[in-house]
């Protein structure tokens, strides 16, 4: 039952993040985002 309730809360997460990228999406475009996320994801390599 526990396993249960963690399986909702990823699945609950996971909608809110497609939400909110979809939103981003809309407002910036997707290929913003892709290019901000590329930047972000080099600067943690540099880490």
């Amino acid at each position: 039952e526990e396993r249960e309730e963690e399986v909702e809360e990823v699945e609950e997460k996971r909608d809110e993040l497609e939400i909110g990228l979809e939103s981003m999406a809309n407002k910036y475009g997707l290929q913003k985002i892709m290019d901000t996320i590329a930047r972000i994801s080099m600067s943690k390599k540099g880490l």
